[in-house]
């Protein structure tokens, strides 16, 4: 073969490869400034955005992997249709953001659908969909392509921090009291935007259930509006879309589906907040409900982007909650940082409520480190990238708000003091963590809480580590210095070790104390050290009650599950233990909830359930109504469907123990049998029982353990 035809035959060859395996983008830039209203953008892997803040500062954010996993179904398999189908997954995506990757995550079809968007040096980004989804459901919904899924690899919707979605106020599309969204409102539990509908197809909207006939409004003002289909024309539905052109060019639509009746002329324009429909009444299945739709073109893109409804009635939320006046943290947004230079942040923006004219300030750095200044300095000392939460406290409220900040530069020589102790408040938050938006502030971090009674007013103590973030050795600790903000004289420290193996015991007196709630600040101070002075917070409560009282009124028996709302009795590692609220499903376990690990096998996820006993000994077992055997899942009333062993294995997990003798670690497998054992505990709140993810096989499944007295 000459020359010639050896060249044509690799020219075809690789044009056959190249139309096989097309471009995937790779150093490819988009570039887009921010403006009065969001930017959505969708991403191919390798593809970067370029976003310019409206203060000329550059945020680069380059998509590197995603995926698409279950957490957790009944179905025998996937993307196929079955009796009392569900489904719940998760998205990721892994990002490359100012330099610095980071993984990120979002649940579909759980309450954290409806999440606080990440916030990263200034970029505030919903994290909006993947292209996988088609691993987990079909993209469709009733024979009809769902256009939910991204056009490539990712799909956010970006904008500046400093600005709202919108260049005008936003009205609620519905009355909302509440300003937070339901998942189990949401159809069956699983309609939220991307949501596997019946388990297996890619819900294209949001759905809310409503009483039919709900008055329906405007959320902003409205160009032009009609029917695209309705059952005037001989469709099943009506089905409405009201436009608005901004202007800047961009053009947003609203859809509401299930429409009853149009109150106002179609292609008549509407201002805002107008009440225009009467929703929730044609073709709406087993739930009255308005099924929402958001879509956005700019003149950037060639055609509409298909955004997740939740994005716009977050900011009306947001707005709502200004206008009511309510408790609300904020800081001033954040721009990249280097190891061993102070940064300053503040806190000026935050508001206590019309309720109160102070507030405390409990800042977390992501490291470990924390601060109770209201406009602390703090210094990283290694390079990353770190979540900054500050929790605000009005005396009766909280608020939190949780900001990126990426940190460059070499890792530090000298010592930089942190903490950790064996608390759900010390825990620190990772990276890809999402806040579900509007769920309250149960803990401030590096806190502790203590229990105590006439009966027993020296609970156990607890032991708080120095750890040193950076290099070298911690300088020794002066004495901690404490200060009371209620009673005096009911805390004990006992400081122990050197250099890098430094730690303090903290121990509380309830002996003659008055009943209710006292609380300390523990100043630790590491002179020379970066962040060397900090302050941990201490509760203790002296409660009028006897143990085990006034829920069972039982004192033989204490039962905590996962939404006891009593005071410490149950914490979780955030973001991790996730809940179905399907439904379709006949068993729901204690209280018709529960939390599942999802399959996943994870060092440092647990769920602690804290009891308030009498002293003796305890049979303790986790309760019978939780649905451990998959085959409880998977029921059409008597009818046993198939259970797909890959997707639910039998499940298998340890369980620590704390109790008067101490640690015991317990493997249980609670479709077999639910006890975990026999302790001795102290009265009190000493005792705990963790059920631990790591090492696990199948759902482990977090809901209720009982504490039966022997």
């Amino acid at each position: 073969m000459d020359i010639r035809k050896k060249l044509a035959t690799t020219i075809c060859a690789f044009l056959f490869v190249f139309t096989l395996y097309p471009a995937t983008g790779e150093d490819e830039i988009i570039k887009r400034r921010a403006k009065t209203t969001l930017t959505p953008v969708e991403l191919d892997l390798h593809q970067t955005l370029e976003f310019t803040l409206l203060n000329g500062q550059v945020r680069r954010l380059t998509v590197l992997e995603t995926s698409a996993n279950v957490v957790i179904t009944n179905l025998a398999t996937l993307k196929k249709d079955q009796p009392h189908g569900a489904t719940l997954y998760r998205i990721n995506a892994k990002v490359r953001i100012d330099g610095h990757e980071m993984m990120m995550e979002r649940y579909v079809g759980s309450q954290e659908s409806f999440y606080e968007p990440y916030v990263i040096n200034g970029m505030r980004i919903w994290f909006d969909g993947v292209t996988n989804i088609t691993e987990v459901v079909i993209d469709e919904h009733g024979g009809v392509i769902s256009d939910s899924r991204p056009n490539k690899a990712a799909r956010f919707a970006v904008a500046d921090m400093n600005s709202k979605i919108a260049p005008v106020d936003l009205f609620p599309l519905y009355r909302n009291t509440e300003n937070i969204l339901r998942i189990e409102n949401s159809y069956n539990g699983d309609d939220c935007w991307m949501g596997a509908y019946n388990g297996f197809e890619a819900h294209g909207g949001l759905d809310i259930n409503q009483i039919k006939g709900t008055y329906n409004y405007t959320p902003f003002p409205i160009d032009d509006h009609y029917f695209f289909k309705s059952l005037a024309a001989g469709d099943n539905n009506n089905r409405w879309r009201g436009v608005r052109t901004w202007p800047n060019g961009d053009v947003w639509a609203i859809q509401n589906h299930h429409m009853l009746n149009l109150l106002v002329p179609e292609h008549q324009p509407i201002r805002a907040g107008v009440r225009y429909a009467e929703a929730a009444g044609v073709h709406v299945g087993n739930h009255t409900h308005s099924h929402y739709v958001f879509r956005v073109r700019t003149p950037d893109d060639t055609k509409d982007i298909l955004l997740d409804p939740w994005i716009l009635i977050w900011q009306i939320f947001e707005e709502n909650r200004a206008r009511a006046k309510e408790i609300k943290a904020h800081f001033s947004p954040l721009q990249p940082g280097r190891t061993n230079a102070p940064i300053r942040f503040n806190s000026a923006k935050s508001t206590a409520g019309l309720n109160s004219a102070s507030l405390s300030y409990y800042w977390s750095f992501g490291d470990g480190g924390t601060s109770i200044d209201k406009n602390p300095s703090y210094t990283f000392v290694n390079p990353g990238i770190y979540p900054v939460t500050l929790v605000v406290d009005n005396g009766a409220e909280r608020s939190s708000f949780t900001q990126h900040i990426t940190i460059d530069g070499a890792e530090s020589s000298g010592p930089s003091l942190t903490f950790s102790a064996d608390e759900p408040a010390f825990v620190k938050r990772k990276v890809h963590v999402l806040d579900v938006y509007g769920a309250p502030v149960r803990l401030i971090p590096n806190s502790l809480f203590f229990l105590a009674r006439s009966t027993n007013s020296n609970p156990e103590g607890k032991t708080i580590k120095l750890v040193n973030a950076g290099g070298g050795n911690l300088p020794a600790m002066r004495k901690p210095a404490i200060t009371y903000l209620q009673g005096k004289g009911w805390l004990t420290l006992q400081s122990a070790g050197t250099a890098n193996d430094q730690q303090i015991t903290v121990s509380v007196d309830g002996s003659g104390l008055k009943t209710g709630m006292y609380t300390a600040m523990i100043q630790i101070e590491s002179p020379g050290a970066k962040n060397g002075l900090q302050h941990i917070y201490v509760e203790l409560s002296v409660p009028a009650f006897p143990p085990a009282h006034p829920e069972t009124q039982d004192l033989n028996q204490e039962i905590i599950d996962n939404s006891d709302e009593r005071y410490h009795r149950f914490n979780s590692t955030p973001y991790f233990w996730v809940a179905p609220r399907f439904k379709r499903w006949p068993d729901k376990g204690y209280n018709d909830f529960y939390l599942t690990n999802g399959g996943r096998s994870a060092k440092g996820e647990y769920a602690r359930f804290r009891p308030d006993l009498e002293a003796g000994r305890y049979e303790v077992a986790l309760v019978k109504q939780t649905p451990f055997d998959p085959q409880k899942r998977a029921m059409k009333g008597s009818e046993r469907l198939p259970v797909n062993a890959e997707l639910n294995p039998a499940p298998r997990f340890a369980v620590r123990v704390h109790s008067k003798d101490g640690d015991k670690t317990i493997w249980v497998n609670p479709a077999e049998n639910t006890q975990i054992g026999v302790f001795e505990f102290a009265e009190g709140m000493d005792g705990f029982v963790d059920i631990l993810s790591e090492g696990s096989t199948g759902q482990v499944l977090v809901d209720a353990i009982v504490f039966k007295k022997l």
